[in-house]
C-alpha cells in the first residue's frame, strides 16, 4: 500500500484533529475551529484580465509560499530547550567515556557544548524556517470579509479593485480541494517542530506516519498575530515542486462566484490621469463588461462598496449588470475615458449611486 496524497491524508479525522488542536493552543482566538466554513469567502483583486479568466473557467489562483507579503508566512523552526540540549551533550560526550571512569567535563566545559549546540540549532533553524517553501507549497487566500477598509487599501488596488465572493460549500463531494480549505490562527510566535513531536518532525520509521504532512500543514495556517484584520481563511496545495517562485498557478474548482463587489473608487479606473492612458481604460473597460456579461450568465449576485455616514463602515449597495452598463454607456460613450477631475469624478459617483437598488 502506498502513502496518501496530501489531500486523502487531510481528509482523515485523526490528522485534521490533531491539527486543529494545535492551531487552536496556540491561537489568539479562544474559538479557532474548522467548522463551520462561512457561506462567503473572499478573495480582493485589481481589475486585470487573469483575474476575468479565472472567474470564467472556475479557477481559482495559487501563489507559492514564499511570493507572499509576509516574510515570516509558514515559518517553522526546530530548537530545543537548553535542558535537552544538556542530555544530547551527557549522551555524546560524556556517558560514553564516564563508562571508563573518564570525566570529560573535566577537559571541556559542559557550558560551552551547549552554547555551541545552541548554536548551531539557531543557524539551522532559520534554514529549517523556510522548510514549507522547499516543498512547494501554494496557497489561495480568502477573507471573511467583503467591508474591510485595509483589505480594500492592501489587495485591491486602493479601492479600485474588485471582491469575489463565494461559497466553498458547495465544493462539497464536487472537488478534491474542499478538505484543504482552513482558517488562518494567528499566533504570539512562530512554531516549534519540537513542540508537535518531541522526538523531531522528520524522525519517521512508520511509511504511514504522516508528521510531516501535519506539521507543515500547521505552519502553514500560522500567521503573526498582527494580520488577524484578514480573517483569512486559505487553500493548501503542496507541488513538491522548486521552480515556481514568481508564478501563479490556476485550478479548476467547478463553481462560479456567488458575488461580486466592486470597490468604492472603482470608477477611477475609467479616469485618464498621470498613470492612466487611455488604451488603459478601453482595456478596463473590456474587462468590466465581460465580467458584467459572466454576472449577468451566471445570476452572479452584483455590489458596489459606499460609504456609511457617521462612521468608519464600508457597506454594500446592490446593482443589477444591467444596469452598470447603462451608466457605463451613457457616462463613458464610446469606451472613452473621462479626463481627471477631482470634481468631475465625484459628481460621476454621485450618479452612479442613483443605480444601486
Amino acid at each position: 500500500m502506498s502513502r496518501l496524497s496530501e489531500f486523502d491524508v487531510l481528509k482523515m479525522k485523526d490528522v485534521r484533529c490533531k491539527i486543529e488542536s494545535e492551531l487552536k493552543k496556540r491561537s489568539i482566538d479562544e474559538a479557532y475551529s474548522f467548522n463551520p466554513i462561512p457561506n462567503l469567502l473572499c478573495q480582493y483583486r485589481s481589475l486585470k484580465e487573469f483575474v476575468i479568466d479565472y472567474i470564467e473557467n472556475d479557477e481559482i489562483s495559487f501563489t507559492p509560499i514564499d511570493n507572499l507579503n509576509d516574510m515570516f508566512d509558514s515559518s517553522i523552526y526546530h530548537l530545543q530547550d537548553h535542558q535537552t540540549i544538556g542530555q544530547r551533550v551527557d549522551d555524546l560526550f560524556y556517558k560514553p567515556l564516564a563508562r571508563y571512569g573518564f570525566d570529560f567535563y573535566q577537559i571541556h566545559s559542559r557550558d560551552e557544548l551547549i552554547e555551541g549546540y545552541r548554536e548551531r540549532d539557531i543557524r539551522e533553524a532559520k534554514i529549517a524556517s523556510t522548510a514549507v517553501a522547499y516543498l512547494g507549497t501554494c496557497v489561495s487566500c480568502f477573507s471573511r470579509k467583503y467591508n474591510s477598509p485595509l483589505m480594500w487599501s492592501h489587495y485591491a488596488n486602493s479601492s479600485k479593485g474588485i471582491c469575489i465572493g463565494y461559497d466553498f460549500n458547495l465544493l462539497k463531494n464536487k472537488s478534491e480541494f474542499y478538505h484543504s480549505l482552513f482558517p488562518v490562527s494567528y499566533v504570539e510566535k512562530p512554531i516549534n517542530q519540537y513542540e508537535i513531536y518531541p522526538d523531531g518532525l522528520y524522525q519517521i520509521t512508520d511509511p504511514y506516519d504522516y508528521r510531516v504532512e501535519i506539521g507543515t500543514t500547521i505552519a502553514t495556517l500560522q500567521k503573526p498575530y498582527y494580520w488577524d484584520y484578514e480573517d483569512e481563511w486559505r487553500f493548501i496545495y503542496t507541488t513538491l515542486r522548486n521552480d515556481l517562485y514568481g508564478k501563479h498557478i490556476p485550478k479548476r474548482i467547478d463553481i462560479k462566484p456567488s458575488s461580486i463587489y466592486f470597490g468604492y473608487h472603482f470608477l477611477k479606473n475609467f479616469f485618464v490621469g498621470k498613470e492612466t492612458s487611455q488604451e488603459n481604460c478601453e482595456e478596463r473597460f473590456n474587462l468590466l463588461f465581460r465580467l458584467l456579461n459572466i454576472c449577468e450568465n451566471n445570476s452572479i449576485s452584483m455590489y458596489v462598496m459606499d460609504t456609511d455616514v457617521g462612521s468608519y463602515d464600508l457597506v454594500k449597495k446592490e446593482i443589477t449588470p444591467s444596469a452598470f452598463k447603462t451608466f457605463f454607456l451613457s457616462n463613458f460613450p464610446n469606451k472613452k475615458s473621462q479626463c481627471h477631475s477631482h470634481g468631475l469624478y465625484h459628481i460621476l459617483r454621485e450618479e452612479f449611486k442613483k443605480c444601486f437598488k
